[in-house]
């Protein structure tokens, strides 16, 4: 993975306390010079928090939702307000039902106007449905044709940028 910060890494936040050492070497956590266990802190983990990850994220269930109300629909089901991301922007969020119980979470992309993206671990499609009685909608189940890969951690920006100029051109 790309070289970490341990100055802002998660470990540091979080699990070391103060005055402790922390040491990323080749994808494996040192705190005071002891390897944290791999079962508690996988080099993925550490990768994704510390630095940069890639992950396939295509066996996740994506849906595209469409329509003059499909902002609406995703106000009913998500926590966030949809109003407030621009085209091309995405959001992580959970997803509630009519009681506000958390069902799942995912992500969510406004891919432009009225329409948009969101990804699930579980399947959501008849539950989109039946959110959206009364809303002028199309929800499509796309999990099938669309693979995603995702590039995470707080220096994946800077490595994206490093191989492609700018993020912003991909």
């Amino acid at each position: 993975y790309y070289p970490a910060n341990p100055d802002k890494s998660f470990v540091k936040r979080v699990i070391a306390e103060e005055g402790d050492t922390i040491k990323i070497e080749d994808g494996r956590v040192f705190v005071n010079n002891v390897p944290m266990a791999d079962d508690f802190v996988p080099p993925e983990y550490a990768a994704i928090r510390n630095a940069t990850a890639m992950i396939d994220v295509s066996p996740l269930y994506k849906y595209t939702v469409e329509g003059r109300d499909a902002g609406a629909l995703l106000d009913r089901v998500v926590t966030h307000d949809i109003g407030r991301i621009e085209p091309g922007q995405a959001l992580y969020t959970p997803w509630c039902d009519r009681h506000g119980k958390v069902r799942q979470d995912g992500t969510v992309f406004r891919l432009d106007g009225d329409r948009y993206l969101f990804n699930a671990a579980e399947p959501a499609i008849a539950w989109l449905h039946e959110s959206s009685r009364g809303l002028a909608v199309e929800i499509a189940d796309q999990s099938r044709a669309l693979a995603a890969l995702a590039l995470q951690g707080p220096t994946s920006r800077d490595l994206l940028s490093s191989l492609a100029g700018s993020p912003d051109s991909i």
